[in-house]
Parts: C-alpha cells; sequence; structure tokens
C-alpha cells in the first residue's frame, strides 16, 4: 500500500506574509537571554523556592516569553497552511506581540520589586494579548475546510492555552492584593498540567502528524492512534480541572483522595499519550517506513520541496568549487557524506541511494526490527 502524499492538504498559498510569525520567533530567544540575566543576577536564589518571584519571573520567562512567543507564532502560521483556514485580522497579530512583549515585561518587573500596579497593568495586558490572539485563531480553526486528526489537535491545543492562561490569570490576583483563589499547590499543578500537556504536548502531537510523513518518510498515523492520543490528552486536561473546580466549590468528597494527588492520578491519561505512546508510535511509523522501502524505491517518492531544496543548495555550492572533477573531494568524513548528499564529486551509487535516504537513524533497535512470515508488512 502506499504512502498518501501530505503535501497534497498544504495550502501554502494561503501561508501569511513571513514577517507574522517572524516576529515571534525572533523575540522567543530575547527571553531565554533575559531569563539566564536573571539567573545571573539572582543566582541559586532563583531555584531555592517554588513561591519566591524571582523563580516566578524566571519561570515565566521560559513560558510565556520562549514558549508561548514560539507557539503563537507558528500557530498563525500553522492555522491557514495545514489547516486551510485564513486567520481573520492577521494584523492584529502585531498588537498581539506587543501586548505579550509588554505583559511579560511587567509581569517579570512586578514580581521581582513587588510593585502591586505594575503587575496589574501586565496581567490586563497578557489577558487582551491573549484574546485578541484567541478569537481570530479559533474562528479560523472552526471554520477550516480541513477536517483531519491535525485540525482536531490544534483545536485541543488552543483550548488548553485558553484554559491555562485563565488559571494562571485568576491565580495571579493573589499578588496584586487580593486573596489566592485555594490551594495553591493544586492550582499551580493543574495550570501546568495544562499549559504543558494539554497546550504544548497537543500541539506538537498534531503537527507531528504532519510533518513526520512529509519530512521523514515516516508511514502516516492510523486514525485509531489519532483519536487514542487526543482523547488520552483532553481526559489529561479535562479530569483535572474538575478535580480543581470540586475542590474550589468545596464539594469533593472527604473520602476520595488528597486533591493533588487525585489531579496528578487524573492527569495520567495526557501523560501516557504525550510521553508514551505518541513517540513510541512516531518511530514506529519512521521504522516501518525505513524497512518497507529500497533505496531507490524512496528516492522516487522525496517530496519535491526536499528536492528543490537541494537543487538551490547545490546551485549555491558548485559556482564556488569550479568545474565538477574527480578531484573535488573532501578529505575529511564529514566533508565527503556532505558532498555525497548534495551530488558532488563522484561517489558510487550504492552510497548516493545510502545518503539519499530521509530517515535518519534514530529508531531504537526493538523497533526497527522488521516482521517476516505471514505477518509481514506489505
Amino acid at each position: 500500500m502506499s504512502t498518501p502524499r501530505w503535501t497534497g492538504s498544504l495550502q501554502l498559498d494561503q501561508a501569511p506574509p513571513l514577517a507574522v510569525p517572524t516576529t515571534f520567533f525572533v523575540t522567543a530567544p530575547i527571553a531565554a537571554f533575559a531569563a539566564g540575566g536573571l539567573l545571573l543576577a539572582y543566582g541559586a536564589s532563583a531555584l531555592t523556592s517554588n513561591w519566591a518571584p524571582q523563580t516566578l519571573a524566571l519561570t515565566h520567562l521560559g513560558t510565556l516569553g520562549f514558549l508561548a512567543m514560539t507557539m503563537f507564532g507558528a500557530l498563525y502560521q500553522l492555522a491557514p497552511v495545514v489547516a486551510g483556514a485564513r486567520v481573520p485580522a492577521v494584523g492584529l497579530s502585531r498588537a498581539v506581540h506587543a501586548l505579550l512583549v509588554l505583559g511579560l515585561a511587567g509581569l517579570v518587573a512586578g514580581l521581582i520589586t513587588a510593585t502591586t500596579a505594575v503587575t496589574m497593568v501586565a496581567l490586563l495586558s497578557l489577558a487582551l494579548a491573549v484574546m485578541l490572539f484567541m478569537v481570530p485563531m479559533a474562528r479560523a480553526l472552526h471554520r477550516a475546510p480541513t477536517r483531519n486528526a491535525t485540525v482536531s489537535g490544534m483545536r485541543l491545543a488552543v483550548s488548553s492555552l485558553l484554559l491555562a492562561m485563565f488559571l494562571g490569570l485568576w491565580m495571579a490576583h493573589g499578588h496584586i492584593g487580593m486573596p489566592f483563589p485555594g490551594s495553591r499547590s493544586l492550582w499551580v499543578q493543574v495550570h501546568l498540567g495544562i499549559g504543558f500537556l494539554g497546550w504544548v504536548g497537543g500541539l506538537i502531537s498534531a503537527v507531528s502528524w504532519q510533518v513526520l510523513p512529509m519530512f521523514y518518510g515516516a508511514t502516516p498515523h492510523s486514525e485509531a492512534s489519532c483519536r487514542v492520543t487526543l482523547a488520552g490528552i483532553a481526559l489529561g486536561v479535562a479530569l483535572p480541572t474538575l478535580v480543581l473546580a470540586l475542590d474550589f466549590a468545596g464539594v469533593l468528597p472527604a473520602s476520595w483522595p488528597e486533591p493533588s494527588r487525585l489531579a496528578a492520578l487524573c492527569a495520567l491519561p495526557a501523560v501516557i499519550a504525550v510521553w508514551c505512546l505518541q513517540p513510541f508510535w512516531a518511530l514506529r511509523g519512521i521504522a516501518i517506513a525505513r524497512h518497507r522501502e529500497s533505496p531507490s524505491a524512496t528516492a522516487t517518492r522525496r517530496e519535491p520541496a526536499l528536492l528543490a531544496r537541494r537543487a538551490r543548495i547545490r546551485g549555491a555550492i558548485r559556482p564556488a568549487l569550479g568545474p565538477r572533477t574527480p578531484a573535488v573531494r573532501p578529505a575529511s568524513e564529514p566533508g565527503r557524506r556532505l558532498a555525497r548528499h548534495l551530488g558532488l564529486g563522484r561517489a558510487d551509487r550504492a552510497r548516493d541511494a545510502e545518503s539519499d535516504r530521509p530517515v535518519p537513524g534514530v529508531v531504537p533497535p526493538f523497533l526497527a526490527r522488521p516482521r517476516t512470515g505471514s505477518g509481514a508488512l506489505a
């Protein structure tokens, strides 16, 4: 059975201007540098307590400044290209970026200096940034003409982001002179679980279903495996939220386990889906594709985009090397591998075919064992 061509579902003509995602991508490393500067300034005191102001500032430089900034930019690119849905009012991305930067800087400054006014302005900026991002993105994904597991995973990830941001803004009331909504450890645990498992894990899993077959030659995930993954993530987000709501309302039965432990148990479906099932199926798909096809068959199935990229690299390098002669052969082994990969110099056909494989050798042996006999894969 032939592998479907996943690039056929990409709507490259609907990609937003390059400046839209690039603005977010360029800002993310700056937040990482700022986190490093905070560590240099405060040293070990920024890592000794979960509730220290500098620890909270460092954490949100990583989550909001790097992760959220990168994934906001990625979704502006993925929604129209993968889901085929143009994000309405994409020009609002400039306001989203500015408010996100302003809110992050204000949150870090307000936490470290314990200034209530600065923290309040930062929270308002972050809330407005999330709303300006969420409303057009939710509308685009809801109207997406493409209906597949990747789009469903993107919807789940965006929903998890909204829930994580809501809990985070609610918890931040404790830093502007208002009472904390409940058990701090429970709220932080659920907030982090939804953010990392539902938002980050859900989006990475969904995008991998599109990227792995396209760039690694992996066999596409089955519909059942995608549904199991999405169901596990959804349960791992919904059940801890339910535990938090019952605890907040004061109706959690006393005979049940302690709320933090119960919420951790309820998050297990998402943990298993994101950290166990999805990596196993992804590596298994790469292994099956690698052992099912011969190098020559794999070479004929390479995507046109990859072939065009290789041709551009050849065109840029060959003029600098002069005429193509047998003498153009790097002395080092890495250089020879690069030359074989780009088609420079002379190399025997077997090595060329081996270097043309799009699947890197990263599959564990127990996954890469080919099946033989009547149960062998066709």
